[in-house]
């Protein structure tokens, strides 16, 4: 999905240099060394430069050695939550990329409605977290095979998604 935003958002940027005269197109493209497409899109906007195309290339950087001050003000708290493996039987794992140095949890709910259980951590300094789930309730109890929903939560930013628990 990124990969694809990211090649349309330079698509979008040559098209505009060639169809409107412009003095100079700015490129903004939001980057960092843990990312598997950036160095795409940065392969991109050096190509631009390289063909002499009247274009500013502003980069920033989140979660890493480049992040400035600016950049990591730009980072969404919550950029990608995935669940693995879905379904399980004996554990998953809740894998957040979002903004460095946050808090973070992950409530479970049952399908009433009622919070059985509670995760909590915080994002490393390139903005991952990894919180395990075993499948048990804040008694102790493991729960029922079925559909449970979880909501992962950084600062205001909230992620709902369903997990479903086998045995």
């Amino acid at each position: 999905m990124k990969k694809h935003l990211l090649i349309l958002v330079l698509m979008g940027a040559i098209s505009l240099m060639l169809a409107v005269p412009r003095n100079l197109v700015v490129v903004e493209i939001g980057t960092g060394t843990w990312c598997q497409y950036c160095p795409g899109a940065a392969m991109g906007a050096d190509e631009l430069t390289s063909n002499n195309k009247p274009v500013a290339i502003i980069e920033n950087h989140n979660g890493d050695n480049f992040a400035n001050t600016y950049s990591n003000e730009l980072a969404p708290l919550i950029e990608m939550v995935s669940v693995s493996p879905n379904p399980f039987i004996a554990f998953t794992t809740f894998n957040v990329q979002g903004k460095a140095d946050q808090a973070i949890t992950t409530e479970i709910y049952n399908l009433k409605g009622q919070r059985i259980q509670t995760l909590a951590g915080r994002t490393d300094s390139s903005g991952t977290s990894s919180l395990q789930w075993n499948g048990y309730d804040q008694s102790g109890q493991r729960v029922k095979s079925g559909i449970y929903i979880y909501q992962t939560q950084i600062g205001k930013v909230k992620h709902s998604g369903k997990i479903v628990v086998t045995k």
